[in-house]
């Protein structure tokens, strides 16, 4: 149709694959003034699907993962949210932490039960005196290099973590100066049936559009996000949920509808600052969870997961490893989307912190099965620059991977916490 002055002036890749894995190419024309005047479509991109190229390496297979894969044995049991610690109040178990100190957080001061493997908490780092990390991990065992929060100077810096007990103490790490506040979520123990059910993910709430039938929240106000059926048997879902252009410091709670809401929170938004948390929360009545905001901001809101009874794939914690730093090792990328790709072997879904580092630009991580899905237009990870800034994330499998899509460039850290896998593996 296009001939004589004519032709292709773009080509490019998009972010996603088609339904049949292959890549998806977009194909824009060219052509001299009085052709596209008389057809202006011959402008319009049209789209291709062609199959992915063989590494010039090449791998026919998937990569093995660089964990060990071990059976799970754990189920979810959710509990509504209770506040563990807080080193701002007085009669903690350890107070301010100082810079490169350790401090034992022991939770079985506080009931839980026996043959739990593992917590979900909620954990914020409070005015910190410099940039640097907190680390967590059980001190039963050697201390690793990974890290779950990355304060910056004066700013309060929230993530949610699933963290092995071992023994039932919690070794806490800090680079800086900080308060620490620990929230429990609840535990994975051998005891429960409850099992993780993953799902596509998928926007819930965005307030800066009206998804979800809300728009900007004010001080002080509460919306009801209906995350599953009301006859749902789900007990519990994991969502990410990120505070956009808050006005304000102040903090968000999430909590199960139905319930008094709880003195624990989730989020603690800077002014100004978009961040995000992934939040492991019970679902409550008509299946239903509560979301609270001290201050004026608006709220985005993707679910991830959700846990039900019965279901087959059940958790199994191991010592915290960093399996990928981009800084100082080539990491795998996706010749399409150019995704991180991690290899994840057969487990169904991988409980892993992500961490974005020294990036060009604002941005956002996805974490998502890109080799059979396209993007699901969510976010695990939102980063303003070369400053660190981290979330937990679940990573569902992809043809033995894990996909974290970067939608503007930045180095890339994973440290991972544990499995769900399936019997037998």
């Amino acid at each position: 149709k296009c001939v004589n002055g004519c032709g292709n002036y773009s080509a490019f890749l998009m972010p996603w694959l088609d339904s049949a894995g292959k890549m998806t190419i977009g194909l824009s024309n060219g052509a001299d003034f009085h052709l596209w005047l008389a057809d202006g479509s011959l402008y319009r991109p049209t789209f291709y699907s062609v199959a992915v190229p063989q590494q010039a390496a090449g791998r026919s297979a998937a990569s093995a993962p660089s964990f060990p894969i071990v059976a799970g044995t754990s189920g979810f049991v959710a509990v509504d949210p209770v506040r563990l610690i807080d080193t701002r109040e007085p009669n903690q178990q350890f107070s301010r932490m100082a810079a490169g100190s350790l401090a034992v957080l022991d939770l079985g001061l506080i009931g839980i039960p026996a043959g739990a493997t593992a917590v979900a908490l909620n954990l914020t780092a409070d005015q910190p005196s410099l940039d640097g990390y907190v680390r967590v991990f059980p001190c039963s065992q050697p201390e690793p290099t990974t890290s779950n929060v990355n304060p910056v100077r004066g700013q309060a810096q929230t993530n949610g973590l699933v963290v092995p007990i071992a023994d039932g103490r919690l070794c806490v790490r800090t680079l800086t100066d900080v308060d620490i506040i620990v929230d429990l979520n609840g535990w994975l123990s051998t005891t429960s049936n409850v099992g993780l059910v993953p799902i596509p993910s998928r926007r819930l709430v965005d307030t800066r559009t009206g998804l979800g039938g809300s728009l900007r929240l004010t001080p002080g106000q509460v919306i009801e996000v209906p995350v599953v059926g009301a006859t749902s048997a789900t007990t519990a879902v994991s969502v990410n949920i990120t505070a956009v252009n808050p006005a304000v410091a102040g903090f968000v709670t999430a909590w199960p509808c139905g319930t008094a809401r709880p003195l624990v929170s989730n989020l603690n938004p800077q002014a100004g600052i978009t961040q995000p948390n992934l939040v492991t929360v019970r679902v409550g009545a008509a299946g239903r969870v509560c979301l609270f905001t001290s201050q004026a901001t608006d709220l985005v809101v993707d679910i991830l997961a959700e846990y039900q009874p019965g279901a087959p794939a059940r958790y199994a914690a191991f010592a915290p490893q960093r399996l990928i730093d981009s800084r100082g090792q080539e990491a795998p990328r996706h010749q399409s989307n150019l995704a991180y790709l991690f290899a994840t072997g057969s487990v169904v879904a991988a409980q892993v912190n992500l961490t974005a580092t020294e990036a060009q630009g604002p941005g956002f991580l996805t974490g998502y099965p890109c080799l059979t899905d396209q993007w699901p237009g969510t976010s695990n990870v939102n980063y303003v620059g070369v400053k660190a800034s981290a979330n937990s994330a679940l990573l569902t499998n992809s043809r033995g991977y894990s996909c974290i899509y970067a939608s503007t460039p930045t180095h890339l850290v994973l440290d991972i916490f544990g499995v769900w896998t399936r019997s037998p593996i």
